[in-house]
């Protein structure tokens, strides 16, 4: 009984530490952006309208035509502006947490179907410091919590008798992820990747109730504000040259640097899976020998699911190579990597332990709650919303000009009273021309000058001490407000 009081204590103990990396204590300008959108579509009516709400270059009065905007997030961006409606940026935490939680327990379901303590627990805990270091708080998460409700669903079903009630339960799942969040390509891509293995092995039975749900799935985006519009966007956007043109600028569209935060959840987790693969993948003696080189409590050989090595290849290449893919890939592995660990670190010894992993994670949520609680979740936008919020009180808004890393803070900040230059959808902004004018400005101050002349920005939020600043302070612009990180300078 004492050994297995000092085991709950130092689970609590790790997975309060995993927790402490995992539970944003921020929120990112991205995820502010979310919540003005939300904002829009819940009390402005931006559901029944394609323009979009927040910025002005996008406008057919700013450009060329208007350009559509597609609310691919719109019930995701709807919850957590509600949730931040209802208990301020402490809800929106809960609602972060909460979503996080769910991942990993799905992801650690699907592991427990494959491994036992030994090899799902250890793969839970890396889920959630994968999950920490790569998803800050936005919509994504909803994507990763179906992501994970999806493999598991499709874990579950049987081959030859696949019940009807868990292919309803995918479905809804799929019809759910169209609804919530961008990342319902990779709930379905996972999906259908895994019929694509059916069908090749010849588990019709199985294939034909998965075939059913994706069905079912896309015949949801019917129900979509944007209709079909919203299941084509994706496969447009990439096929758009402008778009992929931005991609190594923006910071979650260009490939995860290795060695470092995301990049280093996948490079272990592909070199692991890489080392396993030679060795507890690979044909060796039978189970109960060891292979040469490996650990004396190595259990014998495992066989791989058939499905495993083609989601591990694909979403590996997306993640090596789009650092928003990344969480995606950690869900996925999940439960590959338990299988893979219980050869290692065999979970029958202990079978007790793996049922303390919910209790432990559970008890040290409300100690990894407290940094996020104590601080203010805002505090590196203070500047931009102290800027905006001043523009926004005043009697002429004007049209503005600032970077686009701070344009959710300024959207968030405006209340829809004012609108903003541009900011992190680089789907919208790409297709809409507006990146590209924005890449022709940076660093260049003649042509940031023209610019400003032609759209007529009356308004511009920059660092103090830039190159623009001191251009059009010799343009007898005026320093109308300083904050330790921005000026607001403002057209004579």
């Amino acid at each position: 009984m004492r050994s297995r009081g000092v085991a709950l204590l130092l689970l609590a103990a790790v997975a309060t530490l995993a927790l402490s990396f995992a539970i944003s204590t921020r929120i990112p300008d991205e995820g502010l952006t979310d919540l003005a959108l939300g904002r829009a579509l819940v009390e402005d009516g931006a559901l029944l309208r394609r323009e979009d709400p927040l910025a002005l270059g996008t406008e057919a009065t700013a450009w060329a035509g208007a350009t559509p905007w597609i609310r691919e997030s719109w019930l995701g961006q709807e919850a957590a502006y509600l949730a931040h409606r209802a208990g301020g940026p402490l809800g929106l935490l809960l609602l972060d947490t909460a979503l996080l939680a769910g991942a990993c327990a799905l992801a650690h379901a699907v592991a427990r179907r494959r491994a036992g303590a030994g090899g799902s627990v250890p793969a839970a805990f890396v889920v959630l410091v994968g999950l920490g270091v790569t998803s800050p708080a936005t919509t994504e998460r909803w994507s990763l919590v179906l992501l994970g409700a999806a493999l598991l669903l499709v874990e579950a079903l049987d081959e030859k008798a696949p019940s009807r009630r868990l292919a309803v339960a995918l479905g809804a799942v799929l019809a759910l992820s169209a609804q919530l969040d961008s990342g319902w390509v990779a709930v379905f891509g996972a999906v259908a990747l895994g019929l694509g293995v059916d069908v090749a092995r010849g588990a019709f039975a199985r294939a034909r109730v998965v075939a059913a749900a994706l069905g079912v799935g896309v015949l949801s985006f019917v129900l979509h504000p944007d209709g079909l519009s919203a299941l084509s966007h994706p496969f447009a956007y990439l096929l758009d040259r402008d778009a992929r043109s931005v991609f190594g600028t923006t910071v979650s569209l260009s490939a995860p640097e290795l060695g470092t935060g995301a990049g280093l959840v996948v490079e272990l987790l592909v070199l692991g899976f890489v080392a396993f693969g030679f060795g507890g993948f690979a044909p060796g003696p039978p189970r109960g020998a060891p292979p040469l080189g490996l650990p004396s409590g190595f259990t014998g050989r495992v066989s791989p699911r058939p499905g495993d090595l083609l989601l591990i290849v694909v979403f590996a290449h997306e993640a090596l190579t789009l650092r928003r893919a990344v969480p995606y890939f950690v869900v996925v592995a999940a439960g590959p990597l338990a299988a893979a660990l219980e050869t290692i670190v065999p979970g029958r010894e202990a079978p007790w332990f793996g049922r303390l992993v919910p209790l432990a994670l559970a008890s040290s949520l409300l100690g990894a709650l407290v940094p996020g609680v104590s601080t203010s979740l805002l505090t590196e936008h203070a500047d931009a919303l102290e800027l905006a919020r001043s523009i926004r009180a005043r009697p002429g808004h004007g049209n503005v000009w600032h970077d686009p890393e701070i344009g959710g803070a300024v959207a968030w900040a405006f209340e829809g009273k004012a609108r903003i230059w541009m900011d992190g959808r680089a789907d919208l902004f790409a297709v809409a021309k507006v990146s590209v004018e924005q890449a022709q400005i940076h660093g260049a101050v003649d042509a940031y000058l023209d610019f400003l002349g032609r759209h007529y920005l009356t308004r511009v939020i920059t660092p103090p001490g830039s190159a623009i600043e001191d251009a059009l302070v010799f343009q007898h612009w005026t320093r109308d407000e300083t904050t330790p990180t921005l000026v607001l300078l403002e057209r004579p």
